[in-house]
């Protein structure tokens, strides 16, 4: 290999430990070093390689990282790039498990820490409608948003400021079973699920009051709890009515899994 090359590979495995060390003094060093490596007006990104800092830093709640990323655009970051799971910078941080990352989870996830970065991220610009748009996704696969992922976890004043900013409280989207850590239903597929599925399967009851007050006078409660159906990945259909949507009020996900 390459000797040139071979250093390349070194120093941007070093840019991963920093970020995800915490450690924005040793991120500012190896930054300034890469810069008089790849010249003064060259974009630093890692995206190619597996990763992107500012995703990394969102995802995992680090706001002083996020802050000095934001603060050194369009050289280190960029706000609306998406990362190998088709996450832009505020849906990485929505995802509060980071369900999407093959790296195992190894910090404590906190609801404060990762609402201070979307406050952040939104007041740099972050786009509240964003969903993820995953790499050759099945045509049939609706994309989830931001709106349905924080719905799992945040509160109210997150919630309305999502909405306020055009996110849609009705947007379906398509969840497997592992992303919703059914590990035992693996083989499930559920589709039209809206946020307010998502925040009633995670017992977010204040995010499920907020979003059924955003119903809105064409849809009614009742209407906007009646879509999500299951398919295994055979195409075998449950918990649906085949002569229309499902009219179960659904309070958890897993119990049309078990139906």
């Amino acid at each position: 290999m390459d000797l040139f090359f071979a250093k390349q590979i070194n120093l941007i495995s070093f840019f991963y430990t920093a970020l995800s060390h915490r450690s924005l003094s040793a991120l500012r060093t190896l930054l300034s070093y890469y810069e008089k490596v790849t010249g003064p007006h060259q974009r630093i990104t890692f995206r190619e390689r597996g990763f992107t800092l500012l995703n990394e830093a969102a995802r995992r709640g680090y706001l002083e990282v996020v802050e000095f990323l934001l603060n050194n655009q369009p050289r280190y970051a960029n706000i609306h790039e998406g990362d190998y799971t088709g996450c832009t910078a505020i849906a990485a941080a929505s995802d509060l498990y980071s369900t999407r990352y093959i790296e195992a989870f190894n910090w404590q996830p906190s609801v404060d820490k990762s609402e201070a970065v979307m406050n952040l991220l939104l007041d740099w610009g972050a786009c509240p409608t964003d969903v993820v748009v995953r790499a050759h996704q099945d045509s049939l696969w609706k994309p989830e948003t931001v709106l349905s992922m924080v719905s799992e976890w945040a509160g109210a004043e997150m919630i309305e400021r999502l909405v306020g900013g055009g996110a849609d409280v009705h947007a379906q989207f398509t969840k497997d079973s592992l992303q919703l850590r059914l590990y035992d239903e693996q083989d499930h597929i559920v589709h039209n699920v809206a946020a307010i599925h998502m925040a009633s399967f995670r017992g977010n009851f204040i995010a499920l009051e907020t979003l059924l007050s955003h119903h809105g006078d064409a849809m009614s409660a009742m209407e906007m709890v009646s879509y999500p159906t299951v398919r295994s990945r055979g195409g075998n259909m449950t918990g649906y009515n085949k002569t229309g949507p499902c009219t179960i009020t659904v309070l958890s996900v897993h119990t049309l899994l078990s139906l």
